[in-house]
């Protein structure tokens, strides 16, 4: 029904970081894995459950929060992350991700830990995907959600796990260096 999102396109073990890692929650990846007191990229905040347990298991001393809509953003969690930690400044920006990822290209802006999570079709995430490249520092990560092929719930397709696949199959300087099995997380770093 809808043959742009899928593809036969698959990762290969060299797309495999020989430290590559299996978690049973994004949390537990996040407190391992991400730079401590680092620079957070979120793209899909969504209610904003996840930008507290991003701000507060990290340390992070920037969270910016990318949405097409703060409509779901339940206004406690926020003051909760804030309060959690204080030396965190955080940023939402309401918007096409598109557009504002372009901005923070133009910006100069560079993040640690790059979240990616928002509109799930093929070519979104591929143009978000490649943008991203650009915003994450170079000893940093990419992690998007949602890595495979279709919503069972609501029986519609995914296209996360064919731009993965395809990205990583063009670009051999990416490696898978987590997955995180309860949320379906993927995480990318630079060889």
């Amino acid at each position: 029904i809808f043959p742009e999102e899928f593809s036969k396109t698959r990762i290969t073990q060299a797309s495999m970081a020989g430290n590559c890692r299996l978690f049973a929650s994004q949390e537990e990846a996040e407190k391992t894995l991400w730079k401590p007191h680092g620079k957070i990229l979120e793209i899909g905040v969504g209610t904003g459950g996840h930008a507290v347990s991003l701000i507060t298991s990290t340390a992070a001393t920037l969270y910016c929060g990318i949405d097409i809509s703060f409509n779901g953003l339940n206004d406690s969690l926020k003051n909760k992350a804030a309060s959690l930690n204080q030396n965190c400044d955080i940023k939402l920006i309401q918007g096409n991700s598109i557009d504002i990822l372009g901005n923070l290209v133009n910006q100069s802006l560079i993040f640690d830990s790059i979240y990616i999570d928002a509109n799930h079709w093929h070519g979104f995430v591929s143009k978000e995907l490649e943008i991203c490249t650009r915003l994450v520092s170079k000893d940093g990560r990419i992690v998007l959600n949602d890595y495979f092929e279709w919503f069972v719930g609501s029986m519609e397709p995914c296209g996360v796990k064919k731009a993965v696949n395809e990205f990583l199959s063009n670009n051999s300087n990416w490696l898978v260096d987590y997955y995180a099995i309860n949320e379906c997380d993927i995480s990318l770093i630079m060889k």
